[in-house]
């Protein structure tokens, strides 16, 4: 930048618009800031010091940037090179090396947080990554029943709804299999999505179903009992659960449900486990509408204004009502009761 001795500020802005170096010396071995401070030139003072300010605020954030790629991309190689070990662990279903694996990215502090800020969004951290044929280390672990993995897995930050390309989720591999404790472990804190269907429209009830697996079916519809009792909508819940033509729960893309695969497949347990869970939550819908039915706030007949429950709004018609036909204690005649005072006023007392 031009030595500044006696600068007009305009042509201290007009220089900086041009990005003229700021930290530049003269002959002398000043900068356009001493100057200006030597001449007393504030205006152009306050505009150079707010561009150092700016200058030095910018390099921070380069450095920072630069820091933050040599990171991620120490994190990226190292989080490819696990991919293509658990890759190769999983189609060889080498539980001793999968756990291995998820040892070493511990050791590392490769957990699933520093990969996700590292990686893109739609990027699959080392534990969800599939093999050629569609399997994952979680998918692989529920389609034989190996908990202990599954749990290791699912601590570590596995994806439990993921589904691969092989159609299917842990759960519905689990509930096809018929692993009730993987299913469990799997429905527990509402871990797995039990609703969820898989690209073909199937649930992890519809997959146990068609394979016979009544057992399961029996804890996911205890589960869908569950949500259901507790849905605050008795409309939602009858439409999920036992609906005009029940459906627990819908139908797939095949435009089959639960209890048409289980017909189909000639599995009868299966058939009467649904068919129970299917009654029972009608009983309960049932019971539902009665208790909203004998508690709703009614108007009282006598038409003196007072609500209450239904159920007991005839105490009060009986009792309370002060448009309720009395008797007279002296002469029995029969008046209001807010009326008998002014009854025995004046036909009973002198």
């Amino acid at each position: 930048m031009t030595v500044l001795d006696g600068t007009n500020e305009g042509l201290v802005l007009a220089l900086l618009r041009h990005d003229a170096d700021v930290f530049a010396r003269d002959r002398k071995g000043k900068t356009a800031l001493e100057w200006a401070r030597l001449t007393n030139n504030t205006g152009a003072s306050r505009h150079l010091e707010m561009a150092i300010q700016a200058h030095i605020y910018a390099s921070r954030i380069a450095d920072a940037d630069e820091n933050r790629v040599t990171k991620h991309a120490h994190v990226l190689e190292r989080h490819a090179q696990l991919c293509k070990d658990m890759q190769t662990a999983v189609a060889a279903n080498n539980v001793v090396q999968i756990r291995a694996l998820i040892q070493q990215a511990t050791d590392d502090g490769m957990t699933a947080d520093v990969f996700r800020e590292a990686a893109t969004s739609h990027s699959r951290y080392f534990l969800d990554v599939e093999t050629s044929a569609g399997w994952s280390a979680l998918t692989k672990a529920a389609s034989v029943g190996d908990l202990p993995t599954i749990e290791l897995l699912v601590q570590h930050g596995a994806d439990v709804n993921l589904e691969t390309k092989l159609r299917h989720t842990a759960l519905t591999w689990a509930a096809y299999c018929g692993h009730k404790d993987v299913v469990q472990f799997l429905l527990q804190n509402q871990r797995a999505d039990w609703r969820q269907g898989t690209s073909e429209g199937k649930t992890a009830l519809i997959h146990a179903s068609r394979n016979g697996q009544h057992v399961v079916v029996g804890i996911l519809v205890a589960v869908l009992h569950e949500w259901s009792v507790g849905c605050s909508s008795a409309n939602r819940a009858k439409q999920d659960y036992a609906g005009d033509d029940p459906k627990a729960p819908p139908e797939d893309k095949a435009g089959m449900d639960a209890m048409g695969y289980a017909k189909a497949e000639g599995h009868a347990q299966v058939v009467s486990v649904l068919q129970t869970a299917i009654n029972n939550a009608q009983n309960h819908l049932d019971h539902v509408e009665t208790l909203k039915a004998k508690t709703a706030d009614v108007a009282c007949n006598l038409g003196c204004g007072f609500h209450h429950a239904k159920d007991l709004i005839g105490y009060h018609q009986d009792n309370k009502c002060p448009h309720r036909m009395v008797e007279c204690e002296f002469c029995n005649a029969k008046t209001m009761d807010m009326d008998m005072d002014e009854h025995k006023v004046l036909t009973v007392m002198p």
